[in-house]
C-alpha cells in the first residue's frame, strides 16, 4: 500500500557489540537495532490494532505495517487512519487519508524509533479481534 521507499539510504551503518544498536560512521549517529530473540515490530503491531503515540493523542487504525532497510539495517513502517475515516466500499483506503510512522524498530516490547535520539514511541491501545486469537494461541501453545 505504501509509496514511501525508505531503502534508498545509502550510508551503511556499523552494528555494535551490544545487539541493541549500531552508528553511522560518517557523524556517529546512534541508531537502535531490535536484539536477537526479542519480537520484531510487525510482531508487536498489526493491522486492525488500534494505536497512538507519545507525541499525539488521536489513536489511529492499522492498515499495513512493512519491513524496510534504513542504512542497512531492517525497520518498519506503520500505515493507520485515523478514527473518524471511514474504507472505500473494498476496505480499502485513499493514500491521502493514510497516515505513515516510519523508521520503527522493536526494543524490549516497545516501539521506537530507530534513531536514538528520537524518543518518539508507538503504544497499542488495542489489538485487532483476529491477532487477539493469534496471539493467544501462540501464548497457550
Amino acid at each position: 500500500m505504501s509509496s514511501f521507499n525508505p531503502d534508498s539510504r545509502d550510508e551503511r551503518a556499523e552494528r555494535r557489540p551490544d545487539g541493541r544498536t549500531a552508528i553511522l560512521p560518517s557523524d556517529k549517529t546512534l541508531l537502535r537495532v531490535t536484539p536477537a530473540g526479542q519480537p520484531t515490530v510487525d510482531a508487536l503491531v498489526g493491522p486492525g490494532d488500534v494505536i497512538k503515540t507519545n507525541y499525539q493523542d488521536v489513536e489511529g487504525t492499522v492498515v499495513d505495517v512493512s519491513k524496510h532497510t534504513y542504512h542497512g539495517l531492517p525497520a518498519y513502517t506503520i500505515e493507520y487512519v485515523p478514527p473518524d475515516i471511514e474504507p472505500n466500499k473494498n476496505g480499502s483506503y485513499r493514500e491521502t487519508q493514510v497516515c505513515w510512522i516510519n523508521e520503527c524498530v522493536a526494543q524490549d516490547g516497545r516501539i521506537l524509533k530507530l534513531h536514538a535520539a528520537n524518543k518518539d514511541e508507538v503504544f497499542v491501545v488495542s489489538r485487532a479481534p483476529s491477532r487477539q486469537l493469534k496471539l493467544t494461541s501462540v501464548t497457550k501453545g
